[in-house]
């Protein structure tokens, strides 16, 4: 969806394109390649590239010829990308990582409130980049939201993708599941409060529970920097 978002306008305006999945996930953009050629698009005009953003990444952004470079993913990355493209005066476009804040209103409804920051904390396991991943909650509404979003952090049902019941999922490496891992190991090595939901099946997959984590200190990883998976902070 996201690399749509910027494709379009592209084609739109009769630019030609060429698109580097991250190589954790080429399987989508590589099939929405095939259906553009299904529709009419000329060969040549809808490019997929796949691998390594340190090769293809690195060699898509340093070429002379490309006119506009438009990146989501980290902050570190984006700096990186943002040097390089100086080279060229290239024009860049960056969409990177961040802390998406919900701010929940003392006469908010509990109910509303709770089926929507579900949606929005976990969609995708927390893997995306506009994830509700810290919430701000007006003190008289606090605790009822907190026990009621446990409740429901806890009912989730974790298990594989293709599950017709399963509410989480793996995530997408287990690099990366270790890098989450490492945060609520430094939260709970910080003594922060966490409320966890089931852990799924053992040694199947790269599982983290769903997890809540209850006014956090300022200065804790997980509170500054993006988590990117099924973890959220509630602050008074």
């Amino acid at each position: 969806m996201i690399g749509m978002w910027k494709v379009m306008p592209a084609l739109a305006a009769g630019c030609s394109i060429v698109i580097k999945p991250s190589e954790t996930t080429p399987l989508t953009m590589l099939r929405v390649a095939e259906l553009a050629s299904e529709a009419g698009i000329p060969d040549g005009v809808f490019n997929v590239v796949t691998g390594s953003g340190a090769v293809c990444g690195a060699a898509l952004t340093s070429h002379p010829h490309v006119a506009k470079i438009s990146f989501t993913g980290s902050t570190a990355t984006g700096k990186g990308i943002a040097r390089t493209a100086a080279d060229h005066l290239t024009r860049v476009t960056l969409e990177l990582g961040g802390k998406n804040p919900a701010i929940v209103l003392k006469d908010a409804d509990p109910q509303w409130v709770i089926e929507g920051l579900m949606t929005g904390s976990f969609l995708n396991q927390g893997q995306v980049c506009a994830a509700s991943s810290r919430i701000y909650i007006e003190a008289p509404l606090f605790d009822t939201l907190v026990s009621g979003f446990e409740q429901a952090v806890k009912s989730l049902q974790v298990g594989p993708g293709m599950s017709p019941v399963a509410q989480i999922n793996p995530l997408v490496s287990r690099a990366h599941c270790d890098k989450v891992c490492s945060f609520l190991d430094d939260a709970q090595a910080q003594q922060a409060e966490l409320i966890r939901g089931s852990n799924g099946p053992a040694g199947e997959g790269y599982y983290v529970a769903p997890t809540l984590v209850v006014n956090p200190d300022a200065k804790l990883r997980l509170t500054r920097e993006e988590v990117f998976g099924p973890v959220v902070t509630w602050c008074e």
